[in-house]
C-alpha cells in the first residue's frame, strides 16, 4: 500500500515523480482517488469533476472483486485461530 501511495500521488504530486512512475500511476487506485480529491479540494471544481475518477475506482473494485471471487474456494475447510 505504501508503494501504491507513493506511485499514485498520495505522498507527492504526480508532476514530481519520475517518468516511469507517471506512466504506471493510472493503474493504481490511489491515483484515481487523489485525482478526484485534488480536483474538488485544490482546483475548486464541482462534483461533476469526480465522475471519471469514481468510474475508474468502481471499475477497479469490480475487477478486484471478480478476481477474489474466482480465487475463493467455497468448498475448502477454513482453518485459523481456534
Amino acid at each position: 500500500m505504501v508503494l501504491f501511495g507513493a506511485i499514485g500521488g498520495a505522498f507527492v504530486p504526480i508532476d514530481v515523480l519520475p517518468t516511469w512512475a507517471r506512466t504506471i500511476a493510472p493503474a493504481t487506485p490511489t491515483y484515481w482517488a487523489m485525482r478526484g480529491m485534488r480536483s474538488v479540494v485544490l482546483d475548486g471544481r464541482g462534483g461533476s469533476s469526480i465522475m471519471l475518477p469514481c468510474a475508474a475506482l468502481i471499475g477497479m473494485s469490480v475487477v478486484f472483486a471478480l478476481i477474489a471471487l474466482r480465487r475463493l474456494r467455497f468448498d475448502e475447510t477454513k482453518t485459523g485461530w481456534t
